[in-house]
């Protein structure tokens, strides 16, 4: 019978493995640690926190990665210029307990 610590345990380390899931071709989702980064082809484009605000890089895209975006912007999201967007990432990424 496991423990709740267990139980914990097990929840904290499948959150630091990270799931990766093809959204369609070229659209990738990627959750680790309580963070879902959303990329296009090679480029991270948005992720999502764990208390659900959503960060768009906004910036000049291609085709094909703005419609990915327009797939993730139906709800509320912070757009944020690419420095910014990238500085954020930096700061939320490092800040996650492993």
């Amino acid at each position: 019978m496991e423990t709740e610590s267990t139980n914990q345990l097990s929840r904290h380390i499948s959150d630091c493995v990270p799931q990766v899931y093809a959204i369609s071709p070229n659209f990738t989702r990627v959750y680790v640690n309580g963070i879902t980064y959303f990329y296009s082809y090679n480029s991270l484009i948005a992720f999502l926190v764990r208390h659900g605000d959503m960060f768009v890089c906004k910036r000049k895209w291609s085709r094909t990665t703005s419609n990915h975006l327009s797939i993730l912007k139906t709800g509320k999201h912070v757009d944020l210029i690419e420095e910014e967007f990238i500085k954020l990432v930096a700061m939320v990424s490092s800040t996650q307990v492993l």
